[in-house]
């Protein structure tokens, strides 16, 4: 999981809005309003289809123009089965992770999943590693993600 999720406001400048993705090696920003509550999503698909339609031009295009706001979220205590049910039904690659007053606390991929899935630590661990929640399966990921590049860089 992304626990340090970089976020933009509805006003927000689609152009800053890419250069944001690129800066931070993403491809999605959640959307906050301005107490912090999650009230969008903006991917690098989004901001291409909106390119696509102006010829090549984003500037001037904010991000409530062209942000989903038919959300999908899990919050950190929910089962990772029920976390990856929600991608499968809604046909998304990630979810925001968020209180109960859908405060975003971070942001799980299916990437992050199978990589600790897959990853040589996680499957020895695996029958010892809780599962009940989706913050501690993000924890374990992020811990077998360390050690793994860890390993792999020494």
């Amino acid at each position: 999981m992304t626990k340090a999720v970089i976020c933009c406001g509805q006003q927000s400048d689609l152009s800053e809005v890419a250069t944001l993705m690129a800066t931070h090696n993403c491809g999605v920003i959640p959307v906050t309003n301005e107490n912090g509550k999650l009230v969008g999503i903006i991917t690098d698909r989004d901001i291409c289809l909106i390119l696509a339609e102006s010829g090549s031009d984003i500037i001037g295009y904010q991000v409530e123009n062209c942000m989903k706001t038919d959300l999908h979220t899990c919050h950190p205590e929910d089962n990772v089965n029920m976390a990856l049910k929600t991608m499968q039904t809604a046909k998304v690659k990630r979810l925001p992770v968020v209180d109960q007053n859908h405060i975003i606390k971070g942001i799980i991929s299916l990437n992050d999943i199978l990589f600790f899935t897959q990853s040589n630590e996680a499957l020895e661990t695996a029958a010892v590693i809780p599962t009940n929640n989706v913050l501690k399966v993000m924890l374990e990921i992020y811990r077998s993600a360390v050690s793994y590049a860890t390993m792999n860089n020494s």
